[in-house]
């Protein structure tokens, strides 16, 4: 029979078709709160199983990976940087040279010495002590300007002061060569290539980058310079003999990536602490990058264990 009943849940009367055993009357609108609470719930356990997975599965792939510590800590390169003294580091000189600022004029080439605009003359004029001490720089055998593990982005290479470094070498050349100075020449153009080796041996891929730009630059102006008749067999062959000899400056990317590598876990220790004087705390995701299998493996970062 039809008759009205209260629901068990909210007390509302609910038309309902029963029979004399039915004991218990839901209405829809509670069936309905229960579907979605039963809903919300499942989608809530599913979603977590799946998170504990991926973290169970990454856990297992990192706890087979050994503890290596820091990559290039005591590695020969890191040795070989410590040990150039000031006296064979170029970065000494080429860091204390005073030269005036480059001229405002677009400056086209410096192959051409006929098409150099007059302001780029005089600048070059005005420069001679710091031509003086490029040179003594260039002949340096290795260049240095910070070690790896204290570099960071207080002190990188200046790459304004280095360019003009290297185009008044080229504007010293392109003269020469215009007085038919061709040995004198060449001395300005080999010294404009070793600062190019020299920019690009110790640091990151930025300055390893920087010292590529300068040596296509300056690669250009010794082909434009091969190609001149007053250039005799034996200039040829000396400075195809001196440019072989200079490019095995040219260090291994190894020692890129290793100062890449200091670079970036500085950069990640100071932000923190420089974005955030009031709260020293432990810098997280530098130890996570330095050694998280260890970190994982022992349940406590390492920084906490110190």
């Amino acid at each position: 029979m039809t008759a009205s009943r209260r629901c068990s849940r909210c007390g509302y009367a609910v038309p309902h078709q029963y029979r004399s055993s039915d004991v218990i009357v839901v209405c829809f609108d509670c069936r309905r709160r229960r579907f979605r609470r039963v809903t919300l719930w499942s989608t809530a356990a599913t979603v977590a199983v799946f998170i504990l997975a991926i973290l169970a599965w990454r856990f297992m792939s990192l706890s087979q990976i050994p503890d290596i510590g820091s990559p290039f800590a005591h590695t020969e390169v890191v040795a070989s940087i410590r040990t150039v003294g000031e006296s064979d580091n170029a970065f000494v000189i080429y860091d204390a040279i005073p030269i005036t600022p480059e001229p405002k004029d677009y400056l086209d080439a410096t192959n051409d010495w006929v098409a150099v605009p007059e302001s780029w003359k005089i600048w070059l004029g005005e420069n001679t002590e710091a031509l003086a001490m490029m040179e003594a720089g260039s002949a340096k055998p290795s260049a240095t300007y910070c070690l790896p593990d204290e570099h960071d982005f207080s002190n990188m290479l200046a790459v304004g002061h280095h360019r003009a470094l290297s185009r008044l070498s080229l504007l010293n050349a392109s003269r020469c060569q215009s007085k038919n100075e061709m040995y004198q020449s060449w001395h300005w153009l080999r010294i404009a290539y070793r600062h190019s080796r020299h920019c690009g041996m110790i640091g990151t891929h930025l300055d390893r980058s920087l010292g590529a730009f300068f040596h296509s630059s300056i690669t250009r102006q010794i082909l434009t310079w091969a190609s001149n008749p007053r250039v005799d067999e034996a200039l040829l062959r000396q400075a195809l003999d001196e440019v072989r000899s200079d490019f095995a400056m040219t260090p291994s990317p190894l020692v890129s990536l290793l100062n890449e590598y200091y670079f970036e876990v500085n950069v990640f220790d100071q932000f923190p602490h420089d974005a955030l004087p009031d709260q020293p705390e432990p810098n997280y995701l530098r130890d996570w990058l330095q050694c998280e299998p260890a970190w994982l493996e022992n349940g406590t970062c390492p920084s906490e264990r110190a």
